[in-house]
């Protein structure tokens, strides 16, 4: 019984690790980073199980892993929802996007010596010496 109390928590530790794997090292593109976390969340909801089982009462395990599936499941749709919007309007679906994002918020701020006014009432003055 120890033993395979024992195997199936090395077989968590491969997970666990080949998901670690996905998202530090291979981590090019973010349905794979997405993929690995969710791999992640499914080891240690295993590992849960496998101890609530040795203790001798699995169905409190069993309802703690029924939550984290469902926070889960709507964390990995949100997400995948963003990555979605996120592709049709740039065709990236990479890190890269990450990248992109933080380069147009940089172009939307407004440099500290002009604002928004300032160039609306330009162009009326520029209209108003025309007339």
């Amino acid at each position: 019984m120890l033993e395979q109390f024992y195997n199936a928590l090395r077989l968590v530790a491969v997970v666990a690790t080949v998901s670690l794997l996905g998202v530090f090292v291979i981590s090019g593109d973010l349905i794979t980073i997405l993929i690995s976390v969710e791999l992640f969340l499914l080891a240690i909801m295993v590992s849960v199980i496998i101890v609530a089982g040795s203790l001798g009462d699995p169905v409190v395990g069993e309802l703690f892993i029924l939550t984290v599936l469902v926070v889960g499941a709507a964390e990995t749709a949100v997400a995948l929802s963003i990555v979605t919007l996120f592709y049709q309007g740039t065709a990236v679906t990479g890190v890269d996007l990450i990248t992109l994002m933080e380069e147009v918020d940089a172009e939307q701020k407004v440099s500290p010596g002009k604002s928004g006014s300032d160039d609306g009432s330009r162009k009326n003055q520029e209209e108003d010496g025309q007339n």
